[in-house]
């Protein structure tokens, strides 16, 4: 496993988005809530994690600031000197280890989660380097891999404002939203 997200529980839609896309980035996310292990302590199952991941994101939001979770997992990550990319919401007051100076934070405005997302896929892509992206195609329901656009590719189409574009072996093109890489429909 190479991400490990630390979130509460109130932020689980935005998290769970985000772990689909880091998944089909084949980048390795792991997220409690969605993998949940059977007879095992949990504070063990998270510091497991949390060691065998390269990266930790901790979601610094108005419900994550207040969870003892994300805070002692930010803690152990750091104690375990993991690379830690927090996202943090604008006007959330942290403390304890959430009030570390993190370096490289992403911000995150929660009326454009889009802007967000981008950020982190974009600093995760930069630091992992995906190879592939996995797609779906809406019209005969396929997925199929294709190539992960060059960092200037993507940068450009974004300035431009267009859609990524792929093509799924059926001969559709399928696009994608460039901030989130997404299937669009």
């Amino acid at each position: 496993m190479s991400i490990f997200l630390s979130y509460s529980e109130a932020d689980a839609d935005l998290v769970h988005r985000i772990f689909y896309i880091l998944s089909r980035l084949h980048l390795d996310p792991y997220a409690f809530k969605l993998f949940p292990e059977a007879g095992e302590f949990i504070h063990e199952i998270v510091l497991s994690r949390i060691k065998d991941s390269q990266y930790v994101v901790p979601f610094i939001t108005r419900w994550g600031v207040e969870s003892q979770w994300v805070n002692q997992e930010i803690g152990a990550a750091h104690a375990l000197r993991k690379y830690i990319i927090p996202v943090v919401e604008a006007g959330v007051e942290s403390k304890g280890f959430v009030d570390l100076k993190l370096r490289h934070t992403v911000g995150y405005q929660p009326t454009e989660p889009n802007r967000m997302i981008f950020s982190l896929i974009w600093r995760l892509c930069t630091l992992l380097r995906p190879q592939a992206l996995d797609a779906e195609c809406l019209k005969c329901g396929n997925t199929f891999v294709t190539k992960m656009p060059s960092f200037e590719l993507w940068r450009n189409v974004i300035n431009k404002g267009y859609l990524l574009q792929t093509e799924c072996p059926c001969g559709n093109m399928v696009s994608l939203d460039p901030l989130t890489l997404e299937v669009m429909a």
